[in-house]
């Protein structure tokens, strides 16, 4: 009788199949501030979906592929609490090297804190966007304070596609006027500068993630000391601050100093 082969599936490749889907609708109101600025810029309908067009054969032609992770918050609450909480610490108060097993190794890490994952799925993606590396004697290190997202080759779907949402969610309100006195008001504010090296823009990027990090668990810490689990529960809005770096070049900047 011959031997049938049954062909066993790694928990990271089949993640890295499954898609994020994007409905008709969510497309629709993700790309109507686009269209709102186009039509306002000048642009005809018709010069618009030509542009579109385009953008999609660019698109096709990228260098980088697009990895589907599923959600991103999971990945970066396990690296925040692997840099926080005290039985992830060493004497000096900095992260130290987890073992995959354990009272308080890394796969306890994440049964803590997004146990819908599974934990080898979870340090594989970690380590391939480089936010931990193995060590010699098989234990994980964290090599970055924050959850990266992409590397040279891949970069993650879903943090992308979450940065467009929440963008194009408060834009659309904006536009459309969809706001009454009981909703908090959105604020904007950039800093930026075209008189520096590239070697600057660097260190500014690092002192701002740095900086940045710190922010953000300090508003973390706000929202979770003044969490309702009662309106949790419906989940029919979401209030947040978001940051991200900027570096491009001169001749898309629209106004400079």
């Amino acid at each position: 009788m011959p031997i049938k082969r049954v062909r066993v599936r790694r928990p990271e490749v089949e993640q890295r199949k499954r898609r994020t889907v994007i409905d008709k609708q969510r497309a629709k109101y993700l790309l109507h501030p686009v269209a709102a600025f186009l039509e306002s810029g000048g642009l005809t309908k018709d010069e618009s979906l030509a542009m579109l067009a385009s953008a999609f054969d660019a698109a096709s032609k990228r260098t980088r592929s697009l990895e589907h992770i599923g959600n991103p918050f999971q990945y970066a609450y396990v690296v925040s609490v692997w840099t926080r909480r005290k039985k992830y610490l060493d004497a000096s108060g900095r992260p130290r090297c987890l073992s995959l097993g354990g009272k308080a190794g890394f796969s306890a890490l994440v049964r803590e804190t997004s146990p819908t994952i599974d934990p080898r799925r979870a340090i594989a993606i970690l380590e391939r966007y480089g936010t931990v590396r193995r060590t010699r004697d098989g234990r994980y290190r964290l090599t970055k304070l924050y959850f990266q997202t992409g590397n040279k080759s891949t970069q993650a779907y879903e943090p992308v596609a979450y940065f467009l949402g929440d963008a194009s969610a408060t834009l659309s309100r904006l536009l459309l006027g969809r706001r009454n006195p009981s909703q908090p008001k959105p604020f904007w504010r950039k800093v930026y500068s075209t008189a520096v090296t590239r070697a600057t823009a660097k260190e500014f990027t690092e002192f701002a993630r740095e900086r940045g990090l710190l922010f953000l668990e300090e508003l973390d810490d706000w929202l979770e000391a003044h969490r309702d689990i009662s309106v949790r529960l419906r989940k029919d809005h979401m209030v947040g601050v978001g940051l991200f770096s900027i570096y491009d070049e001169v001749g898309n900047v629209a106004s400079s100093r």
